[in-house]
């Protein structure tokens, strides 16, 4: 494989990580971006797997904050797989808010206040008025159906 086509595979796997990406869309979109098939990019992704790997780690061993915001992420799916009630949602929201009450939902902030209240009162026929992020809705909506 030509250097030029290992650079725009890497350029499009970073693209689709940094924009939280599905795995079938990165693979398609490297396949386009580097004008290559569907088995090249599947190996390039075998071969350059635990090297991209070792760069990350060695990336953010660099950036502690970093560090901290990503282990209390991976812990928020956990957290909220495992709440049996909309108020622990709700507080759950309340408890990953950051210094001016906002939380992260998939493409922007939201009042995280506003949002618990929502949780608390939660009915699945008013859209949108939780976050995807971190399993929030779908969680929601499984304790919702459940308790009826």
């Amino acid at each position: 494989m030509k250097d030029k086509t290992k650079e725009i595979l890497h350029s499009a796997w970073n693209y689709c990580d940094e924009q939280d990406k599905s795995t079938e869309f990165m693979i398609a979109y490297m396949q386009e971006a580097a004008g290559v098939s569907h088995d090249t990019v599947m190996d390039f992704i075998e071969q350059c797997g635990n090297e991209r790997e070792d760069y990350k780690v060695q990336e953010l061993c660099a950036q502690p904050e970093k560090v901290k915001l990503i282990l209390r992420e991976r812990n928020a799916y956990d957290l909220v797989n495992q709440a049996k009630t909309l108020e622990n949602i709700a507080e759950f929201i309340e408890y990953l808010a950051d210094d001016k009450g906002m939380i992260q939902g998939r493409h922007k902030k939201h009042n995280a206040q506003k949002m618990a209240d929502n949780c608390r009162k939660f009915n699945p026929v008013v859209r949108n008025r939780l976050t995807k992020r971190y399993g929030i809705r779908q969680q929601a909506m499984y304790i919702y159906y459940k308790s009826k």
